[in-house]
């Protein structure tokens, strides 16, 4: 996904009012936080991602909550090489957004960041 694909996308879940205008925008200052820091402009794989984070942002606003993830599948994650960045990127995240997040919220996002860096080392611009 690149940039472009990214703003298509979250104008239609916020046409759709199914996130706010401002997790849209602290997503796509998340995106190109992350395309940097990769040196891409293209980042493989990053839909659910960047999906996931503006919906959990509108739900953090509405004052809803969503279960942990399984804590098998973040056992694992948590030991991925990866997961000390991702949790850096999720820092940042909290830091766009004004505030820490929930757990549950962090913990879903340290999967996909994690996934995200995992699949997407070497910064060759895709």
């Amino acid at each position: 996904m690149n940039l472009e694909h990214l703003k298509e996308r979250l104008s239609i879940l916020k046409e759709g009012s199914a996130i706010s205008a401002r997790a849209a925008e602290t997503t796509i200052m998340a995106f190109e936080h992350l395309a940097v820091q990769l040196n891409k402009e293209g980042i493989t794989q990053s839909e659910m991602l960047f999906t996931h984070l503006p919906v959990a942002l509108t739900r953090i606003e509405k004052g809803e909550s969503v279960e942990a993830p399984h804590e098998g599948l973040l056992k694992e994650v948590e030991q991925a090489p990866e997961a000390s960045m991702a949790k850096q990127f999720i820092r940042h995240v909290e830091g766009l957004w004004g505030g820490p997040l929930p757990k549950e919220e962090t913990d879903f996002l340290l999967i996909h960041y994690t996934t995200i860096l995992r699949l997407n080392k070497g910064g060759d611009g895709e």
